[in-house]
């Protein structure tokens, strides 16, 4: 059934691996058994939408926000997917750390300590204390 995308997400068709990453203003055609949950959860709308949704540029110096690291994660876990051999780039510790990064889900405090840390990590009490760490050589 065609819905139009009100904000971004990973989507399975197989239910099994990510197979396309859906944002703002697309209008897929999706399983008939996805279209209740993401409707009830506000990532698509069915019928025509009551004001129409414009893809917005990002600007590049925005800080980041919760909703900025849930995507930069759906984007990660494609691309992994694509390619589970992907190598992991270190980034420049300068980023953005939203103020509320102590309430990201896992994978989004995953892909943030990644790039702070420029390695794997292990699991949440490691990304903690990578971030931690990160905010207190800034503050140093």
């Amino acid at each position: 059934m065609k819905v139009l995308v009100t904000k971004p997400f990973a989507y399975s068709s197989d239910g099994a691996r990510v197979t396309n990453q859906f944002v703002a203003g697309d209008e897929p055609d999706l399983n008939e058994e996805c279209i209740a949950g993401l409707e009830s959860e506000g990532f698509i709308t069915v019928g025509l939408p009551a004001a129409p949704v414009v893809k917005k540029a990002r600007d590049a110096n925005a800080p980041a926000t919760t909703a900025d690291l849930k995507q930069a994660v759906a984007e990660l876990e494609l691309e992994e997917a694509e390619d589970p051999d992907l190598a992991k780039v270190p980034v420049p510790s300068d980023h953005v750390i939203p103020d509320d990064w102590r309430q990201i889900k896992w994978f989004g405090l995953k892909a943030l300590a990644q790039k702070i840390a420029g390695r794997d990590v292990v699991d949440s009490n490691d990304a903690r204390a990578i971030v931690e760490t990160e905010l207190a050589a800034r503050q140093g």
